[in-house]
C-alpha cells in the first residue's frame, strides 16, 4: 500500500516553508527600504552640494553569493564596491542585490569619480560586469553660417551658433576633426582642434 506521510509531518513542512517565504519577503522588504533611504540621502546631499557617501551594498538575505568579475576601461580604473577597492579584472563574491560602485582613475586629479549602480542576480555567477570611465565632457561652440551644421568624426551632428557637450575619451588632450556642411549638405571645410576634458572652446569656421 502507498505510504502516507503523517499529518504532523506535512504540517511541519508547510510551516517551515511558510517561515522561509516570510524570511525572504522580509529580506526583500528591508532591501527596498534601504534602497529608498540611500536614494533619499543621495538627493539630500546633492541638494546641499555635498559628495555622495561611501559605496554601500544592499543584499538579499537567505541566498548564496555569486562570483562576478569586474572589468573597466581604461584598465587603470580602480573599482570601489561593498567596502573594497579592486583593480579592473578582479573577481568578487557578492550576494544578489543592488550595489553602489565608484570608479576612480588614479593619477588624474582632474578626473572626478564616477558613481554607478551594479545589480547582481543569481544568474550572474561567473559573469563579467563591465564599466567605462566617463571623462568630463568639453563644451564647444560652433561659429558658422546660419542654417549650416557641423559633423564630428563619428557622424554626430551639431547645430551652428550654439554650444554643445562633446565627449572626450582620455585624460590627455586629443585631436578632433569637425566638418562644416551647408544646409543642403555640401561639405564646406574641415577643422582640426585639440580638446581636453572640461574645455570651453569657441570653434570658428
Amino acid at each position: 500500500p502507498p505510504v502516507v506521510a503523517p499529518a504532523t509531518a506535512v504540517t511541519a513542512g508547510a510551516v517551515a516553508g511558510a517561515a522561509l517565504s516570510d524570511a525572504i519577503d522580509a529580506g526583500l522588504a528591508r532591501r527596498e527600504a534601504a534602497l529608498a533611504a540611500a536614494a533619499a540621502e543621495a538627493r539630500r546631499l546633492a541638494h546641499n552640494g555635498q559628495r555622495r557617501p561611501p559605496p554601500v551594498a544592499v543584499e538579499v538575505v537567505g541566498v548564496e553569493p555569486v562570483n562576478v568579475r569586474l572589468t573597466a576601461y581604461p584598465p587603470a580604473v580602480q573599482i570601489q564596491i561593498a567596502g573594497r577597492t579592486l583593480s579592473a579584472g578582479q573577481t568578487i563574491a557578492l550576494k544578489p542585490g543592488s550595489y553602489r560602485v565608484t570608479l576612480t582613475l588614479p593619477g588624474c586629479p582632474d578626473c572626478p569619480d564616477n558613481d554607478e549602480t551594479l545589480v547582481v542576480t543569481a544568474a550572474d555567477d561567473g559573469e563579467d560586469k563591465n564599466f567605462t570611465f566617463r571623462y568630463t565632457p568639453a563644451t564647444l561652440t560652433f561659429r558658422c553660417p546660419e542654417g549650416g551644421y557641423v559633423v564630428d568624426a563619428k557622424g554626430k551632428r551639431y547645430a551652428c551658433n550654439s554650444s554643445h557637450k562633446v565627449d572626450v575619451n582620455s585624460a590627455r588632450p586629443e585631436r578632433m576633426v569637425f566638418s562644416l556642411f551647408t544646409a543642403e549638405g555640401t561639405l564646406v571645410r574641415d577643422r582640426s582642434i585639440v580638446v581636453k576634458q572640461n574645455d570651453d572652446i569657441p570653434l570658428m569656421f
